[in-house]
């Protein structure tokens, strides 16, 4: 008598919780297309349902946010990795930067160019000119630099010729300057005749009878008379 009164009383909750249980998962799984919480939806709903379908339920539920707080994770520290390197690379392209400023720097500061003439001869070559233009075009786009003009000689000839030769040759550069638009104030000029000549055959002599240009910043110092 009492295992039919369990019985009954089995059935009859079955048939009140039943239908509550479908009414409240209608309304969960409207939840669920609302808020896109489809694995936290069915952690309540195990919750409301009980029994194991409500544990595996939850359960299923736990596992997902598990795995999304994993990935949140590992997003995480990829972006703190891709930052790291970033900061790497942003400090070593600066390094670089101050590298090269360093180098232009030095480049700048004492830029020489040596032009070689034939002997006798104070006139400028074609490559002379186009090294000329060069260095002019230079000179105007960095107006804060100055020049140095030495002319010298091979030590063939007298003093008082060489000393002559080594000034035009200097005032022939000089004025193909002048003449690309570089003022003549941002110039200076010595002859040194054969005061510094170290040939002592044709290879050396060849050596000797030439114009050194000395570039400059004028932010530093300069030796506006050169003796090398």
């Amino acid at each position: 008598m009492r295992k039919t009164t369990l019985a009954a009383a089995i059935a009859l909750s079955t048939t009140l919780v039943t239908p509550l249980v479908q009414a409240e998962d209608k309304r969960i799984k409207h939840q669920e297309v609302k808020s896109g919480l489809t694995f936290m939806t069915g952690t309540i709903l195990g919750t409301i349902a009980g029994g194991p379908v409500g544990f595996i339920l939850g359960a299923a539920g736990g596992a997902y946010l598990a795995e999304q707080g994993k990935q949140n994770v590992e997003r995480e520290l990829a972006l703190e990795e891709t930052n790291s390197i970033m900061t790497q690379l942003e400090h070593s392209l600066s390094t670089q930067e101050l590298e090269i400023a360093q180098l232009e720097q030095m480049i700048q500061e004492k830029m020489q160019l040596q032009l070689y003439f034939d002997t006798g001869v104070d006139t400028l070559s074609d490559e002379d000119s186009a090294q000329l233009e060069a260095l002019s075009d230079f000179l105007q786009d960095n107006d804060y630099m100055h020049i140095t003009i030495d002319g010298h000689a091979d030590a063939r000839g007298s003093d008082e010729y060489n000393e002559v030769l080594s000034k035009e040759r200097a005032a022939n550069v000089a004025e193909r300057l002048k003449n690309q638009g570089i003022a003549m104030e941002r110039m200076s000029t010595q002859g040194h005749g054969a005061r510094f000549a170290r040939g002592s055959d044709e290879t050396g002599y060849a050596e000797d009878r030439k114009v050194k240009v000395e570039v400059f910043s004028s932010k530093g110092s300069a030796n506006l008379a050169s003796t090398d």
